[in-house]
């Protein structure tokens, strides 16, 4: 396809394969993808920073998305890089707090902005609405659940502390002997940890 060729993107299918909307009517669908805004990020343009409020949610059409801690010495921690069908922004959108982290293009992506007002008056007036978001919620969390338990049953005793400690173990401000060392036992292991969110 080039560059040039404009293309019609089917907004209602792309939300349907999300869970949080999966379990939506075929109307309420329509009703949202009427009011989705494409959003184009050129490689290493800022999504929002940590701190900014946010405006809706975001499901990635093509292209990834690093999201990342700031720290004061210049450097960044990685919390997760997010790839095409995946939506975020979410959780701090429904909890109407500021973003805890800072969102990055990773080469060029589209992205699709669901506007919090849109939703928030969605819910409030459609009782029938929020049933479905709920039970979408609630479907990825078992799902969640269900991968994170068959995650830490199919590993070793020792995976599973590198895991754990990886997970809980803050290393800021310290050697990185411990990483080095849980580096070790991972490439001895031929495993990598689980990436946390």
């Amino acid at each position: 396809m080039s560059a040039n060729h404009k293309y019609q993107l089917d907004i209602p299918d792309l939300l349907v394969r999300v869970p949080l909307f999966q379990e939506l009517s075929p109307s309420q669908l329509e009703y949202i993808a009427a009011q989705v805004r494409e959003k184009r990020l050129a490689n290493g343009e800022m999504l929002f920073q940590k701190g900014d409020s946010p405006h809706g949610m975001f499901l990635i059409v093509f292209g990834q998305i690093k999201l990342a801690l700031p720290s004061s010495s210049g450097n960044e921690k990685v919390v997760d890089i997010l790839g095409p069908s995946q939506l975020f922004g979410e959780g701090v959108m429904f909890m109407d707090r500021p973003y805890p982290v800072f969102a990055e293009a990773i080469g060029d992506s589209l992205l699709l902005h669901v506007p919090k007002t849109l939703l928030f008056e969605l819910i409030e007036n459609d009782p029938t609405f929020a049933r479905h978001m709920l039970a979408g919620m609630s479907m990825r969390l078992h799902s969640l659940i269900l991968q994170d338990v068959e995650s830490y049953s199919l590993r070793s005793s020792a995976q599973g502390v590198i895991g754990y400690l990886l997970q809980h173990c803050p290393n800021e401000g310290k050697d990185d002997s411990a990483e080095k060392s849980s580096s070790t036992c991972r490439s001895q292991n031929n495993s990598s940890p689980r990436a946390s969110t």
